[in-house]
């Protein structure tokens, strides 16, 4: 699978009210929030992952469960842009 960015939104969780060293596990954490798609973006499906990040980079992936994996992102959902 390749994978192309075309947009990226880094936040802290809860922005910044409930950060990631306070998490347990099995903890289930609900953090809305919009990415937008840069004007031109060629029409086709793309794929909206997550990563958790420290000052380090990017964490690894220890249990996703049933969730899709790759490059120590976690798939949420696809979108389809249209021209």
């Amino acid at each position: 699978l390749n994978m192309t960015l075309i947009a990226q939104d880094d936040n802290e969780p809860g922005n910044g009210t409930n950060p990631t060293n306070t998490w347990h596990s099995e903890e289930i954490i609900i953090d809305p929030h919009q990415v937008l798609v840069p004007t031109g973006t060629p029409a086709g499906t793309y794929q909206i992952r997550v990563g958790l990040y420290n000052d380090s980079g990017r964490l690894p992936v220890a249990d996703a469960g049933s969730a899709q994996v790759l490059d120590d992102t976690i798939f949420i959902s696809q979108v389809t842009v249209q021209r």
